[in-house]
């Protein structure tokens, strides 16, 4: 079976803020690691003699942060982007349809409630059918 795929990348769109967060966190525990003061660094006074490696880490970290928001900002699909953002709620169909946008959304609407009253007739009918069954008996 052949699964129909609109989005071809698997990345996951990344906020803005997430890359300034990583860009930010990275600058600070990398002065925080190297930077020293009476010969001991920030980390050195919160972890003791593993402060550099901790200082290390959180650099690891933060700049595999940063390559994902980079990742993500070149390879996902602006359509997702656009609909995670929630000022915008529509504009992923809107930037894809166009013009047409609003007479399909007209149709969709129209077309959920014929689906709902065919499904409230249809219970309607199961129910008449029990009561019969239990009428008969």
């Amino acid at each position: 079976m052949n699964k129909v795929q609109t989005d071809k990348s698997n990345v996951s769109p990344l906020s803005g803020g997430f890359m300034l967060f990583s860009m930010l966190a990275f600058v600070v525990s990398l002065i925080y690691t190297v930077y020293s003061v009476n010969g001991k660094t920030v980390f050195n006074v919160w972890f003791g003699e593993m402060g550099q490696y901790y200082g290390v880490a959180f650099m690891i970290v933060f700049a595999a942060m940063f390559f994902a928001s980079i990742r993500s900002m070149t390879r996902a699909s602006a359509v997702a982007e656009l609909k995670l953002d929630k000022k915008h709620k529509h504009s992923a169909e809107k930037l894809i349809l166009g013009d047409v946008y609003p007479k399909i959304m007209k149709y969709s609407r129209i077309k959920e409630k014929k689906v709902k009253k065919k499904r409230k007739t249809k219970k309607k009918i199961k129910k008449k059918k029990k009561i019969k069954k239990k009428i008969k008996k």
